[in-house]
């Protein structure tokens, strides 16, 4: 019984020990603010008011084509930009279930990064500053007519950067 009662003592001790060894910033919690999305909202040209749909939106790398950012049929979206570059490059598809339908316009959204340290556990977090946006003129007949920047810092999701009008 002498030795199960130490045993018990050592264990708890030892737990006791490692809890308070933890401390704050040793831990990254879901409700830390990290690096936000960008915000964009798609709006009919011929009403801007009103939000219009993008039927089966993709989004794709137009550098690497298989990694897909978003796909869907939405009137808003929230992707992430590149953190570790000054540009992030995206193909924007709009009816990409049809082959004969599909119309791609490359996008190209700059900014200047703010990185900004967090903690220990969370590291960085990259705010984006100056931010514009360019549809790159191409063969096909581009779906996206016109955008406007909204907002010139991304530091938070709650408000739209982008909209695109179509």
């Amino acid at each position: 019984m002498n030795i199960r009662f130490k045993l018990r003592s050592l264990v708890v001790l030892l737990v006791g020990l490692i809890l308070a060894g933890c401390t704050r910033d040793d831990i990254c919690t879901q409700d830390t603010p990290t690096t936000p999305l960008l915000v964009i909202v798609f709006r009919d040209i011929a009403s801007p008011n009103q939000s219009k749909s993008v039927p089966n939106l993709l989004i794709t790398s137009a550098s690497d084509q298989s990694t897909v950012v978003f796909t869907g049929t939405t009137d808003s979206i929230a992707i992430p930009l590149n953190v570790n570059l000054d540009v992030t490059a995206l193909d924007f598809t709009t009816n990409s279930n049809s082959e004969e339908d599909a119309n791609t316009d490359l996008v190209n959204i700059n900014y200047v990064r703010d990185d900004i340290y967090v903690n220990r556990a969370c590291a960085f977090k990259t705010f984006y500053d100056s931010l514009g946006f360019e549809r790159v003129d191409d063969v096909n007949q581009a779906w996206i007519l016109t955008a406007n920047v909204n907002l010139t810092r991304v530091e938070n999701e709650n408000e739209a950067h982008i909209t695109i009008f179509h």
